[in-house]
């Protein structure tokens, strides 16, 4: 089987791959194949070339013209890149399918729109092995994709992928907006990113930059895409906010503010204003001029409210401040410093239980002196030589030694 592969050897199917939407190469191809080896391989083929009754519905995506005479018959699968066709066949004619080869950003489009059709054709090994491709290679580079394809295709049932997406990207602080691969989500993946996202996990300014960096990216790849040497997230808000200053200008003449406004619209109502420090905002986020007036005062509110009650916000961030070790230490400080005055009053108040009436009645103030340490010493290890004693003894002269002990008010130390 794997000699027929491509092979026009008894073949009897021509074969048409086409995807106007696919970014990674080709998107239209032919290919040569036989109908008995894609039978074997799918339920879904063989109902389509000998049809019987209550087989499996045939999707839309295929489209059989049989011929006549010595001409094979024409199958289209339309929607499907080529380069997943050709994935197919390689399994169907060689068994073929490598793990391993489904890691990085072009291979994993391909892992996922294979992963699709093998689930239209039924092809329920080759579908098996693709599951466990994207559980096994699921990493920081392809959890972007893996995020857009698992909405993508929830009706198919994602939702063990999806969790594990959401589980690797709260993992991620940061790096889940610096990445460079973040640009890639779609709509519907930005917004579900960020409306998940857990509250202080990552820098308000980091996720603002990078979301003036995904809108960008939407309307035109090349715009922005290096100052000065520097690309991707290292290029600074303020220079990304110049831009769009020139867009709202109409000085970038392929641009209108319309454009660009139809992807912020889709982000800005999502970003942690309420996590910026008071400084950042006024800095960053006011001077670039995209939000609305609604949602400026709005944010502007929030802002002020959190440095109000708390004045370290006035400079630090949510993060910042949620980070620093110098707040962790001061939590930490007021948490023993409780504890102390805990332990204080215990203490006190067990030594006013002691107290004789009459001495509690005594005026003035009392002081007393530490004990020597060499008498605690010695306090110490006649205690212990008891205690030795004691276990030579027994156990009725045990007894009686320790109420005798209990009564002197007298602490055995190992």
């Amino acid at each position: 089987m794997e000699n027929l592969c491509n092979n026009p050897d008894m073949a009897d199917l021509h074969i048409q791959a086409s995807d106007d939407q696919w970014m990674w190469g080709q998107t239209s191809k032919d290919f040569i194949g036989h109908k008995l080896v894609l039978c074997t391989a799918s339920p879904v083929f063989h109902q389509l070339f000998f049809p019987t009754e209550g087989g499996p519905e045939i999707p839309r995506c295929l489209t059989l013209s049989k011929a006549g005479g010595a001409t094979p018959a024409r199958l289209e699968i339309q929607g499907v890149p080529p380069v997943a066709v050709e994935a197919l066949l390689d399994y169907c004619y060689k068994d073929n399918f490598c793990r391993a080869d489904y890691e990085n950003g072009y291979s994993r489009n391909l892992l996922w729109r294979l992963w699709q059709l093998s689930h239209t054709l039924a092809t329920q090994h080759l579908f098996q092995m693709c599951t466990e491709a994207l559980h096994g290679t699921m990493c920081e580079e392809s959890v972007f994709w893996d995020l857009n394809y698992s909405i993508q295709y929830w009706e198919i049932g994602t939702e063990e992928i999806r969790v594990k997406v959401n589980q690797l990207m709260a993992t991620l602080g940061n790096q889940l907006y610096t990445h460079p691969n973040f640009v890639f989500l779609d709509r519907d993946s930005i917004r579900a990113l960020l409306s998940t996202r857990i509250e202080a996990s990552s820098e308000p300014v980091v996720i603002f930059n990078n979301v003036l960096r995904w809108c960008l990216y939407q309307l035109d790849r090349t715009l922005c895409d290096e100052v000065d040497g520097q690309k991707d997230a290292d290029i600074p808000v303020t220079e990304r906010t110049r831009v769009l200053h020139k867009i709202r200008q109409e000085k970038v003449k392929e641009f209108t503010w319309a454009d660009i406004h139809r992807h912020l619209e889709q982000v800005l109502d999502l970003v942690p204003w309420r996590e910026f420090s008071q400084s950042d905002f006024l800095e960053f986020v006011v001077p670039s001029d995209v939000l609305p007036q609604d949602m400026l005062l709005s944010a502007s509110l929030a802002v002020m409210a959190e440095a109000v009650s708390n004045p370290e916000r006035i400079t630090k961030s949510a993060y910042l401040f949620a980070h620093d070790p110098n707040t962790v230490k001061s939590e930490l400080n007021k948490a023993m410093a409780m504890a102390r005055s805990k332990s204080d009053l215990g203490s006190t108040s067990g030594s006013q239980s002691e107290r004789s009436p009459g001495e509690g009645r005594k005026k003035g103030p009392t002081t007393s002196s530490p004990r020597p340490k060499g008498d605690i010493k010695s306090t110490l290890e006649a205690a212990r030589q008891r205690r030795l004693a004691m276990e030579q003894r027994s156990s009725k002269e045990v007894e009686q030694e320790t109420k005798a002990l209990q009564a002197g008010n007298l602490l055995l130390v190992e």
